[in-house]
């Protein structure tokens, strides 16, 4: 499987026929609201990159699974004669509440001290929404790159989710009702430093108790999602089936 993500960006740097590597993460750090003008000159090495991958020899089932945040990944997929399949890391709820946004169809500025409404999602305050929708002049480079993931997303052949269906199943039916989703999480890594945070907090602040009854529930709900016959694990057969039917 060919994965694209937006840990890291092929391009081919002067003459060099190699494929070099560069991490997004710290460039974004470097860039700051540069942003989306890196983007934009990401986007100009298309055809570099195309022609890199052209000449590498074919897989037997070579699906591109790229990450939401490079949406023109599905173009040079659909060129290259690849399925397409997006993969968004953050919640179905999230998603939605962007692509919500990407369509109008949720205005900020209309809805001060008053609740949100969106579909299959409960009532939510402004302050509720993610920083970079309840305060868009705060990131506008970041969110326009957050909101341009849903202009060609319906094209995409599968779109993946970091999330498992129990989490948010409301949502989840929803999207599924309309789009072809397919949950496959969680997916997100074990990190040290974020470990060491979460036992403090669950060890020493009063929440402890109340975490701890929650990290129990939603520990088993993510084990039966993983573990065999669970949603995720179901998905993911499925997505492999679909790849092998095709």
């Amino acid at each position: 499987m060919n994965m694209l993500s937006n840990e890291y960006v092929a391009l081919r740097v002067g003459n060099c026929e190699q494929a070099h590597h560069f991490p997004l993460s710290h460039l974004f750090l470097r860039v700051g609201a540069k942003v989306f003008c890196f983007v934009h000159e990401v986007k100009s090495r298309l055809q570099e990159v195309k022609s890199i991958i052209i000449r590498r020899p074919p897989l037997p089932f070579p699906p591109w699974q790229y990450d939401s945040i490079l949406p023109w990944a599905l173009d040079i997929a659909h060129e290259l004669g690849l399925y397409g399949a997006s993969f968004f890391t953050q919640s179905c709820a999230v998603s939605a509440i962007y692509y919500h946004t990407s369509r109008a169809s949720l205005d900020i500025g209309s809805l001060e001290g008053e609740n949100v409404v969106l579909p299959s999602m409960p009532l939510m305050g402004v302050k509720d929404l993610p920083s970079f929708i309840s305060d868009m002049d705060a990131y506008p480079a970041l969110l326009r790159l957050v909101l341009d993931r849903f202009s060609n997303f319906e094209k995409a052949d599968w779109l993946l989710f970091n999330s498992f269906d129990k989490l948010e199943c409301e949502v989840v039916n929803w999207m599924a009702s309309q789009w072809p989703i397919k949950t496959i999480g969680p997916t997100i890594p074990s990190i040290r430093e974020e470990i060491e945070m979460c036992i403090r907090e669950v060890m020493e602040g009063e929440r402890g108790k109340e975490l701890k009854r929650n990290a129990v529930r939603w520990k088993e709900f993510a084990k039966e999602a993983v573990g065999e016959g669970g949603c995720s694990d179901k998905h993911i057969d499925e997505f492999i089936s679909e790849l092998v039917c095709r």
